[in-house]
C-alpha cells in the first residue's frame, strides 16, 4: 500500500470529526462562535502537525489526549443528545451546568492558548531539534547480540519474573493506584512500582525492537508486551491498559507510515487480541477496586483480593453478561478524558486568577484525608471521608488547565510551547541513547505524556517521575557496559 495513503486517511477523518463536533457545539451552546471555529480549526491543526512531516511519538500522544480531553469531550454531550442519549459528561465537576456563557468563553480561549503552543513548538521541532530518520539503522551492541544468543533463555525469565512480581504485588498490596500503601521497606515499594508502570514494559519493548528490525517473528514479543501489561495494569487496580496498548500499534503505524513491510494479518490478530483483553482489564480491575471498597465485608486476617469475598465476586464477574463491560467502557470513554470541564472549573473562579495563586498552588504538599488545592479551591469539594484502607481518589485539572490558574493567556501559551520542547528532547535523547530503539521511545513518550495530562497534583513530584523515565532509556547503556566488561558473549 502506497505510505501516502495513511496520513490522508487521518487527515480526512480529523476534519471530518473537527468539523462534526464545530457544529454539535454552536448549535447546541450559546457561545462564541469565532472562539469556537478557532478552538476547532486549532484542533484539527494539532492533529495534522502530529500525524503529517517529520513527526514523533511525543506529539501523536499529546494531541490525542488533548483532542479527547477538549474538543472531544466539549462536544460529545450533544451528539449523544442527537441520537437520543443523555449522558452525565462531567460527574467529577458538580457546577456545570451552572457554567455562565462567559465561562465557557473563557474555558475556550484559555485552552485555545494551549494548543497553539503546541502547534508552534511542533513547528520549532520539526525544523531545529528531531525527528526520525528514514533509515531503520540497528545500532547493534553487547545488548543486542546478547538477546541473539541467549533469547529463549531470557523471555523465559522475564515471563516468570513479571508474573511472580505482579502476584506478589497484589499479595501483599505494595503498590496499587489510589490506595495509600502500609508496606515496609519503602525502596520495595518504589522497585515494585518502577517495575509495574515502565519497568517491565521497556524491556519487551527491546524484545520487539530486536525482532523486527531483524525481521524475526516479533508476534510472539508483541504478544508478551500486550499480556505483560495486561497484569502488571491488573496488579495495580490501573484500567489505563487501553493506554499502553495504543504504544504498539502506534509503532506499528510508524513503521506503515514509512513503507516499511510487516505483516498486516499479524497486526490485525494482535489488535483483536487486544481489545479481548481491554475488555478483561476493565472488567477485573472493577472488581478488585469494589473489593477495596466493601473491604469492611472481609475478614482481617485475609488478604484483600484474596479474600474469600473477593474471589467469589470474581467467579460470579465471569458469568455475567457482555453489557455490563461495554456499558463500563462507554461511561469511561465518554467521561474519563482530563480537558474541558476542568478548564471551566478554573474559569469559573477566574476573579482569583493570578501568578501569585499559581505560585501557591505549586507548593501543595501531601496531608493525608485531604482533597487536593484544585478540588478544594475550583470544585467546593471539602475533606476526603475516611476508610478502613486509605484511598488515595484525587481529581486532576491536566496540564493547560493547571497552567491556566496564573490567569494569563500567554504564559499557558509559553508554558504548553516549552512542555513540547521538552517532550522533544525527551524522546531524541531516549532514541539515542536506547541504540535507535524506536518503540522503545515511544513507551518513554506515552509516559510523559500520560504523566502531564494527568498533572495537578504535588507537582514536585513530576520531576521524581521524570527521572524515573530518563532511567528507564538510560539502564540500557548500563546493561551494555556491563556485558561489554565481563564479556560472555
Amino acid at each position: 500500500m502506497n505510505k501516502i495513503n495513511y496520513p490522508i486517511y487521518i487527515n480526512f477523518l480529523n476534519l471530518f470529526l473537527n468539523t462534526s463536533l464545530y457544529f454539535f457545539v454552536i448549535t447546541n451552546l450559546d457561545i462564541n462562535k469565532f472562539y469556537v471555529l478557532l478552538f476547532y480549526l486549532s484542533s484539527f491543526f494539532l492533529i495534522f502537525y502530529s500525524f503529517n512531516f517529520k513527526t514523533i511519538f511525543f506529539e501523536k500522544f499529546l494531541s490525542i489526549f488533548v483532542w479527547f480531553g477538549f474538543p472531544f469531550k466539549l462536544a460529545i454531550p450533544y451528539v449523544a443528545l442527537s441520537f437520543g442519549y443523555e449522558i452525565n459528561l462531567f460527574p467529577e465537576n458538580s457546577s456545570y451546568n451552572n457554567f455562565s456563557k462567559d465561562v465557557f468563553n473563557d474555558a475556550i480561549n484559555f485552552s485555545l492558548c494551549g494548543i497553539l503552543g503546541f502547534i508552534f513548538a511542533s513547528i520549532v521541532r520539526k525544523k531545529y531539534i528531531f525527528f526520525y530518520p528514514l533509515e531503520k539503522n540497528l545500532m547493534k551492541n553487547s545488548l543486542w547480540f546478547f538477546y541473539e544468543k541467549y533469547k529463549f533463555k531470557i523471555l523465559f525469565i522475564y515471563i516468570i519474573t513479571f508474573i511472580s512480581i505482579n502476584f506478589l504485588n497484589l499479595y501483599f498490596e505494595i503498590y496499587q493506584k489510589g490506595i495509600s500503601s502500609n508496606f515496609s521497606p519503602n525502596f520495595l515499594i518504589v522497585i515494585f512500582k518502577w517495575l509495574l508502570l515502565m519497568g517491565f514494559s521497556s524491556f519487551a519493548c527491546c524484545f520487539i525492537y530486536y525482532d523486527l528490525v531483524k525481521k524475526k517473528n516479533y508476534k510472539f514479543t508483541s504478544v508478551l508486551f500486550l499480556l505483560e501489561s495486561f497484569f502488571s495494569n491488573i496488579s495495580i487496580l490501573s484500567r489505563a491498559f487501553v493506554f499502553n496498548v495504543s504504544i504498539l500499534f502506534i509503532s506499528f503505524f510508524h513503521l506503515f507510515k514509512n513503507n516499511v513491510r510487516i505483516n498486516f494479518s499479524v497486526v490485525l490478530s494482535l489488535l483483536i487480541f487486544a481489545i479481548l483483553l481491554i475488555f478483561l482489564n476493565i472488567n477485573i480491575t472493577s472488581k478488585l477496586r469494589n473489593c477495596v471498597v466493601n473491604y469492611q465485608d472481609i475478614n482481617k486476617s485475609e488478604k484483600i483480593f484474596f479474600s474469600k469475598n473477593c474471589l467469589t465476586s470474581q467467579e460470579k464477574v465471569l458469568r455475567k453478561k457482555i453489557s455490563a463491560t461495554v456499558s463500563k467502557i462507554s461511561s469511561l470513554s465518554f467521561a474519563r478524558w482530563v480537558g474541558i470541564d476542568s478548564m471551566m472549573a478554573v474559569m469559573n473562579k477566574k476573579e482569583n486568577l493570578n501568578l501569585s495563586y499559581y505560585i501557591f498552588f505549586l507548593k501543595e504538599k501531601k496531608i493525608l484525608f485531604e482533597k487536593s488545592y484544585y478540588e478544594k479551591y475550583f470544585l467546593n469539594k471539602d475533606k476526603s471521608k475516611t476508610h478502613i484502607i486509605d484511598t488515595n481518589h484525587i481529581i486532576l485539572p491536566g496540564f493547560i488547565s493547571y497552567q491556566s490558574i496564573s490567569g494569563s493567556k500567554f504564559f499557558v501559551f509559553l508554558s504548553c510551547f516549552v512542555l513540547v520542547i521538552i517532550g522533544a528532547y525527551l524522546e531524541k535523547f531516549s532514541y539515542r541513547y536506547s541504540y535507535n530503539n524506536f518503540i522503545l521511545s515511544a513507551l518513554i513518550s506515552y509516559l510523559f505524556v500520560f504523566r502531564i495530562i494527568h498533572f495537578g497534583y504535588l507537582p514536585f513530584n513530576t520531576f521524581i517521575y521524570l527521572l524515573a523515565i530518563i532511567f528507564t532509556f538510560l539502564q540500557f547503556r548500563i546493561y551494555n557496559f556491563i556485558l561489554s566488561k565481563i564479556k560472555i558473549l
